[in-house]
């Protein structure tokens, strides 16, 4: 397991025991990813793509990309 995943288990560990996020996006709505190979990527919340994932969709050198994310890197963007 990468060490930023783990990171942010810790983050949301209290007493314990770790707290599920909670996250209310919708289609087109700017997201950044905390953690995981994609830290710091802003992207564009697509669907969830399945119980614990969401589709993102990314700008890379010119074209966009989706990717398959994990529900627990995805925040609303600031």
């Amino acid at each position: 397991m990468p060490d930023s995943a783990i990171e942010v288990l810790q983050e949301n560990e209290k007493n314990g025991l770790v707290q599920i996020q909670q996250l209310s996006l919708h289609r087109g709505q700017r997201v950044s990813i905390v953690g995981s190979a994609m830290n710091g990527h802003v992207g564009i919340f697509e669907k969830m793509s399945g119980r614990d994932r969401c589709r993102i969709l990314f700008s890379m050198l010119g074209q966009e990309v989706r990717a398959d994310v994990d529900v627990c890197y995805v925040r609303e963007a600031a």
